[in-house]
């Protein structure tokens, strides 16, 4: 069914009315009460990927670019967040579609060393099918002005220019995505 999905590619201030709105399906104030990352404070993606059905958005996926720190040495790195789809379009292809043009959307516009995505140990399966791998080191990120380890989930990693790191320290400089 993912065939009849229309896929764009939006810069973040035009598309973020229309993300925001997504994330407020997807995300109840019931479902984000008990949400493992509810108080953890995300980036914002400078790119969206957005896969419509009509007029109707049913699933984004964020591009995030930065040069991060890995194991004493600076790389420049994509990172995908805020992947969602609405409940009612869930296990259609809709994800496996918008994250296949997000592929292709950074590896034509930012040429990173790898790929990073923060993901819940439940969808940690969905994305291992697609060529990412969990990272065994420590992740750094800031939080509140400070610097932390991120232990909230699952950082997994995805070949680039390079081969992603299995191990050791990254240090994001800044949110996580």
């Amino acid at each position: 069914m993912a065939e009849a999905l229309r896929i764009v590619r939006r810069d973040a201030d035009t598309a973020w009315p229309a993300v925001e709105a997504l994330a407020k399906i997807v995300y109840t104030p019931e479902m984000a009460a008990h949400d493992q990352w509810h108080d953890v404070v995300w980036s914002h993606a400078h790119t969206w990927v957005l896969g419509y059905l009509g007029d109707a958005l049913v699933s984004v996926a964020g591009i995030h670019q930065r040069e991060i720190n890995v194991n004493g040495s600076d790389w420049l790195v994509a990172g995908i967040g805020g992947v969602k789809t609405h409940p009612e379009h869930e296990k259609h292809g809709y994800s496996t579609a918008v994250l296949g043009e997000t592929n292709l959307a950074i590896a034509e516009t930012i040429a990173p060393q790898f790929s990073v995505i923060f993901v819940e140990a439940h969808n940690r399966p969905f994305y291992e099918k697609r060529g990412w791998r969990v990272f065994g080191g420590t992740v750094m990120v800031e939080q509140h002005g400070k610097q932390v380890a991120f232990e909230n989930g699952s950082v997994m990693l995805r070949d680039g220019a390079s081969a992603a790191p299995q191990s050791g320290t990254i240090d994001l400089k800044g949110r996580p995505w």
